[in-house]
């Protein structure tokens, strides 16, 4: 390895990322994750976040909705995704609506332990985080 990492970015819908960058930061499930050239080979579930990736001066950011990431002992990082949006994908009109709607429903549900109020839970995250990516990117006054 030349001091980069191979980053590869694949949802259900195919290939979303392809690049060799310099560092990568991941939601993992107990915690978001820095990696650099030489980490040590990990596998970790991941949680709705953002994914940050740099290369050079050049930042890049995307939201995931769930997932798994791989490092492997040869500087590759392979990440499995359920959803990942650039910021350029983002409809911040339908996040939003999204948000509204999850904490309209998780307002109704007065038991916490339920896999309703789990399930809109999740979809509130989710919603956060593309707005938030959005936002970071100038795309959305939010």
């Amino acid at each position: 390895m030349d001091g980069k990492l191979d980053l590869e970015i694949v949802t259900p819908s195919g290939p979303l990322i392809s690049e060799s960058v310099d560092e990568v930061v991941v939601p993992g499930a107990l915690g978001e994750m820095g990696i650099l050239p030489g980490h040590l080979p990990i596998a970790s579930s991941l949680k709705p976040g953002e994914i940050v990736y740099k290369s050079r001066k050049n930042k890049k950011s995307l939201a995931v909705s769930w997932g798994f990431v791989e490092v492997s002992r040869e500087g590759k990082v392979n990440l499995l995704a359920d959803t990942a949006e650039t910021a350029d994908a983002i409809d911040v009109e339908r996040a939003k609506r999204a948000k509204e709607k999850a904490e309209k429903e998780l307002a109704k549900i007065s038991d916490t332990s339920t896999q309703e109020y789990k399930k809109n839970e999740l979809k509130l995250q989710r919603a956060l985080v593309r707005i938030q990516v959005a936002r970071k990117s100038g795309k959305s006054d939010t």
